[in-house]
């Protein structure tokens, strides 16, 4: 179960604001020093069928950076659906099977943590990566 806490901000945010520090704070009980540990950019497209009540979001351009590292993945593209029941018959899940391309679940996140910090353990996600790699050779 996930329960998100929101509040509106006017820009992004590289060094918390105090507002935003004191929203934390208060939303999980607990004071942290927070820092900048990923910049993940992308371009993202949604599409949303009211009718199947289900939305897909399709992102491009990925790149990372940490410090001044920084990986991009230009001819990838992240297609996630989203929908209330698995549904075999959505014209999206038809169009990227027909095309060959079937649900594999990826992190952008752990993606890109992988990619950039050599400290993290690289066997977890080697197989994605590897996926990753293959696609984009391809």
């Amino acid at each position: 179960e996930t329960n998100k806490s929101r509040i509106k901000i006017n820009d992004f945010e590289k060094v918390l604001s105090e507002c935003s520090k004191a929203f934390i704070e208060e939303t999980i009980n607990e004071k942290l020093e927070l820092r900048p540990a990923l910049i993940n950019k992308f371009n993202r497209v949604t599409l949303v069928s009211i009718e199947n009540q289900e939305r897909v979001t399709i992102d491009l351009n990925l790149e990372y950076t940490i410090d001044e590292k920084t990986k991009s993945y230009t001819n990838l593209v992240v297609v996630e659906l989203k929908q209330e029941r698995f549904n075999r018959n959505s014209a999206i899940v038809k169009s990227l099977h027909y095309f060959g391309y079937n649900p594999y679940s990826i992190s952008k996140y752990c993606i890109g943590m992988v990619t950039l910090n050599k400290n993290i353990k690289y066997n977890a996600f080697k197989q994605k990566v590897r996926k990753i790699n293959k696609i984009i050779a391809a």
